[in-house]
């Protein structure tokens, strides 16, 4: 349990470190101080403060914010679609089920007479 606890904090401090990572090469591009795109990469979080200094820095900050945060929403996305597929089906595929599905399914009934 710890080291799946582990694995699954790494992948989020990855995840949110790629994100400004991204955001950052993209503002500083826009604004036209790439050379400034230098290690440790958060640009981004360091302009993100100064967003009503001036029209070019809001818009940067907010274009820069848009292609890593479509990425993130389009992989979430993929998973949760792909998640719901292998999931084993309760009612059958595409009809009504049968005992043998319910059964399947872990449902159990009985029959009453009318």
């Amino acid at each position: 349990m710890r080291a799946r606890l582990a694995a699954i904090t790494t992948l989020v401090v990855m995840v949110a470190y790629g994100w400004i990572a991204a955001a950052s090469a993209i503002y500083c591009w826009g604004r036209g101080i790439l050379d400034l795109y230098t290690f440790p990469w958060v640009q981004w979080a360091v302009a993100a403060p100064w967003f009503n200094f001036n029209d070019g820095v809001r818009l940067w900050l907010i274009l820069g914010a848009i292609p890593p945060t479509g990425l993130l929403a389009l992989l979430a996305l993929m998973w949760v679609r792909n998640r719901s597929r292998s999931a084993p089906k309760v009612y059958g595929e595409t009809s009504w089920a049968n005992r043998r599905d319910m059964a399947g399914g872990g449902i159990s009934s009985t029959q009453r007479p009318l």
